[in-house]
């Protein structure tokens, strides 16, 4: 073994995991580059998708089929569709666009739409209270306008009289 400590200090094999002296300096060569660091640091940034997944999915599709569905079912399955997506992407993969696809979707379900809504009630009293804002800005508009023109007029009788 003894003769082998020259050849692995001027050769240092993958499977050594301690550092290395390369000759008398104070350099040292470790195992881990900075590339195989980013590359351990990218493998751990990887996520894997939930133990049943699949299962998940398929049950809060099928529950978005329904006419009423209710807020939380609809947060899971984005949820589920967002990991699909980060999980394959990171992965280099094109399936990561049929989630994209699953969720634009299921973002223009009418019954997802009202559950994301809360209600219809609330919904009404939104774009009321759009009206009544627009009423109030076109009111203060006007009177602004009126105002200037109050103003110039009285600025040019000044300038007249003088």
């Amino acid at each position: 073994q003894h003769y082998n400590e020259p050849r692995r200090f001027l050769f240092p094999s993958k499977d050594d995991n301690m550092p290395v002296r390369r000759s008398n300096s104070s350099l040292r060569l470790e195992d881990n580059t900075n590339s195989s660091k980013l590359e351990d640091y990218s493998a751990k940034k990887k996520k894997d998708l939930p133990p049943d997944f699949a299962m998940n999915v398929l049950d809060l599709e099928l529950e978005m089929e329904r006419e009423n569905v209710d807020i939380e079912s609809v947060k899971q399955l984005i949820e589920l569709y967002t990991q699909a997506m980060e999980f394959y992407e990171s992965r280099k993969s094109d399936k990561h666009v049929v989630f994209l696809s699953k969720l634009q979707t299921l973002l223009m379900k009418p019954n997802v739409v009202e559950a994301m809504a809360g209600s219809t009630d609330t919904k009404k009293s939104f774009e009321e209270q759009l009206a009544e804002d627009k009423e109030k800005k076109m009111k203060d508009f006007v009177k602004r306008m009126k105002d200037e023109a109050r103003n110039h007029k009285q600025d040019a009788g000044t300038l007249m009289k003088t």
